[in-house]
Order: C-alpha cells, then structure tokens, then sequence
C-alpha cells in the first residue's frame, strides 16, 4: 500500500513520533543560528530572539489568503495573520519546513515558495512574546477554495483578500502581518 504521505513528511512525523519537535533556532540579529530553545521558552516574556517563517499564499496575484487564529491557540488567538506561520528547525529546512506547515494547516501542498525578504520584530501579549527573525515566503494557490482543509486547532476562518486593500476592515490584526504585507508588495511591485 502506497503512503499517503511524501518523503519530508513522513520523515517529520518520525521525528514528532520521538518527541524531536517544539524548538526553536536561536538567532543573531543577522539570522545567524546561535542555538536551540523550546518553543514556550523562547516565547515567554521578554522573549529570545528566533528564526520564523510567515507564508502569503497569492491567487492570481493580487488576492491573499489570510486567516483568524483559532481562539485556542495559545499566542494571538482570534487574530487575523497571514496564511501561515511556523519555525522551522534552521535556515536549511526552512522551506520544507513552511511547505510542510502549509500542509499541516491548510490541509493543501505547496509547489514552490519564493523568499520575499526578512525582518525583525518584538511584540507581547500577556505573558508570551515574539522576537523573531521573521523570513517571508510568497506561494501561489491554484484551484478552488473546496482544496483547503484548516486544522480547526490552528485556523477559526479564512478570507481572500486584495494584496493592495487596508487591514483596517479586520478588526485585529498579528503585529508581524503588517510587516509580512510591506515585504510581499515590494516584491510584487
């Protein structure tokens, strides 16, 4: 019987299965790996600078997918973000490890991921913080909306969008989505 799975995911289920998954890559201001932490570790207040991934799906060019956290996530519930976010485990993997965050949470795979840029950024809520070393990732969607399939854990709605609208009409927004919108219109400009 044929695995339902490809090569990269069923290597990182393995790795999850052995409990090898929830760090994070410690960074310089560079984005140069200078160790590992846990995940919560990383994110507790005042934060530790790490490597992160945010994914902008596009369709047609000019349409993005964002979604709503769900409420149940720990960090940002119930905010508007970008298609998808993650931390890979180093700038080696990091596009598989968006390709397969992609797959994780959309329920969709991606082709291919183009870097857009990267950047800095420090926020907090309650009692978690990001301080990541943000890389941008740009991917196309082709097909209908009925493909996706969000992880109810990780995603309370979907919305396309125009790239060029305001997020005003969203009521709240992820502080690093601001960021990830300047870096994916220059590169489409």
């Amino acid at each position: 019987m044929e695995s339902a799975f490809t090569k990269e995911e069923s290597r990182w289920l393995m790795e999850f299965a052995r409990g090898n998954v929830g760090t994070v890559d410690l960074v310089d201001a560079q984005g140069r790996s200078t160790g590992v932490r846990p995940v919560a570790d990383a994110h507790r207040a005042p934060g530790v600078l790490h490597r992160a991934f945010s994914v902008l799906l596009l369709r047609d060019g000019n349409e993005m997918l964002l979604q709503r956290r769900s409420v149940a996530k720990e960090r940002w519930p119930g905010f508007w973000s970008n298609s998808c976010c993650g931390h890979p485990r180093s700038a080696d993997t990091l596009v598989d490890d968006a390709k397969r965050r992609v797959f994780e949470e959309l329920g969709i795979r991606v082709d291919a991921l183009e870097h857009a840029g990267s950047f800095v950024y420090r926020a907090t809520l309650r009692e978690w913080t990001e301080h990541e070393y943000d890389h941008v990732l740009i991917g196309n969607m082709a097909g209908e909306d009925s493909l996706l399939r969000p992880d109810p854990k990780e995603i309370g709605e979907l919305l396309w969008l125009p790239v060029q609208d305001s997020l005003e009409a969203l009521r709240q927004v992820t502080p690093w989505l601001p960021l990830v919108l300047e870096q994916v219109r220059a590169r489409l400009a």
